[in-house]
């Protein structure tokens, strides 16, 4: 795996060495270029130049997102927010740059801007961020949802997370939460098919166990 990682580093550093000679070269013979190759060559070159500049904006928001982790890890979450901001302003048309939603979003939802949490989860997904991020997005977009209590939408949304990704590992989660959603909106029957869902679909997890307590405190009228 780690020489894997030094190959492609490599592979990159000679890309973007050799993309800053062809540079260099053309900056400093555009007539000689214009002249031996015509529209082709400055084509390739505003190509070249295209692909050097994305590297480095991908390399620039790759160092942000590190500062973006140190930031959230010691609380600094007004100071993250400033970074996710300026980065996004910066860098908005990079891939890279989508990843900083879901920062922004953590940063938010832990300032307890909930709303502004789930919008930001919402833009991730909607700019298709990295696949594997998208399900686990999806849940705490619904979770912020949540609480900002808007319990209709939020069950709307786990729905969406479960019908989704049934057998991911965050499905019991979404269903957990979907049945306290329909718990605090006195919707106790639905509540109670949905933890008989996770018995059902969930059989040999933790989940399981707690969905049969919550039925028998259901049951009996605790809550």
């Amino acid at each position: 795996m780690v020489r894997r990682w030094v190959r492609e580093e490599n592979k990159r550093d000679i890309i973007v060495e050799t993309t800053k000679k062809v540079l260099d070269w053309y900056d400093g013979n555009k007539q000689t270029a214009m002249a031996v190759a015509g529209i082709t060559l400055v084509v390739v070159v505003v190509a070249l130049l295209f692909i050097y500049n994305i590297n480095q904006s991908n390399k620039n928001v790759e160092d942000r997102i590190s500062q973006l982790h140190g930031l959230l890890y010691s609380g600094n979450y007004s100071q993250a927010l400033m970074l996710c901001d300026d980065t996004l302003k910066s860098y908005s048309t990079t891939n890279a740059a989508k990843s900083v939603y879901v920062y922004k979003a953590i940063a938010l939802y832990n300032s307890q801007q909930y709303k502004e949490a789930a919008v930001a989860y919402r833009e991730f997904i909607n700019r298709k961020g990295q696949k594997v991020v998208i399900p686990i997005a999806m849940l705490n977009e619904a979770v912020a949802t949540e609480a900002q209590g808007d319990y209709v939408k939020a069950v709307e949304l786990y729905d969406n997370v479960i019908k989704a990704y049934p057998d991911h590992y965050i499905a019991p989660s979404a269903l957990w939460n979907l049945a306290r959603c329909y718990m605090i909106a006195n919707r106790g029957d639905e509540a109670v098919k949905t933890y008989e869902r996770i018995i059902t679909r969930y059989p040999n997890t933790y989940w399981k166990q707690k969905a049969e307590e919550k039925i028998v405190m259901l049951k009996t009228g605790n809550k």
